[in-house]
């Protein structure tokens, strides 16, 4: 278990699952943007900072004017 309280297993599959919906590329640029997002915070979770940094960043490419997703860059400063 992890700090979170979320089991690895679980955190496992949610990665696969967004890194999935990110390879389809039918998507549209907010929805990208969002995937982007959560697989940040994925990989936060995992304690990966740095992966979850690159990953907001690439979010915020997607969809500049996202306050959220500024809000949560901003947050790992």
């Amino acid at each position: 278990m992890l700090e979170c309280g979320i089991a690895p297993e679980t955190i496992l599959l949610a990665l696969e699952e967004v890194e999935k919906e990110i390879r389809n590329n039918g998507k549209c640029l907010k929805e990208r943007a969002w995937l982007f997002h959560q697989l940040g915070s994925i990989h936060g979770l995992m304690g990966d900072l740095a992966q979850q940094k690159d990953a907001w960043e690439q979010a915020l490419k997607l969809d500049p004017d996202n306050e959220t997703l500024k809000a949560s860059l901003k947050s790992l400063e």
